[in-house]
């Protein structure tokens, strides 16, 4: 069975980080789907981009309007991956 791991961080929670833990999670991050890979157990590995970067586009009367978010209820989240 092949699971979806989604790690979230809270929103602003990068900005606090020196360069230097910056780099040495992003290390560790690296490790981490290097050993899943060399098991034979990672399909693939993407970065996300940041939340407030998303739009949801909605349409009416044939034109499109943008919204705020990727959803109508800003607090939930949802991902699809194939």
């Amino acid at each position: 069975m092949a699971y979806l791991l989604l790690i979230v961080e809270p929103r602003g929670q990068r900005d606090t980080r020196t360069q230097e833990e910056a780099r040495q999670l992003y290390d560790d991050m690296l490790r981490y789907g290097q050993g899943l890979a060399a098991r034979g157990l990672l399909r693939a590995s993407e970065s996300l981009r940041p939340d407030q970067h998303g739009v949801r586009i909605q349409q009416r009367d044939g034109k499109a309007i943008l919204r705020d978010g990727p959803l109508p209820r800003p607090r939930r989240w949802s991902a699809a991956f194939s």
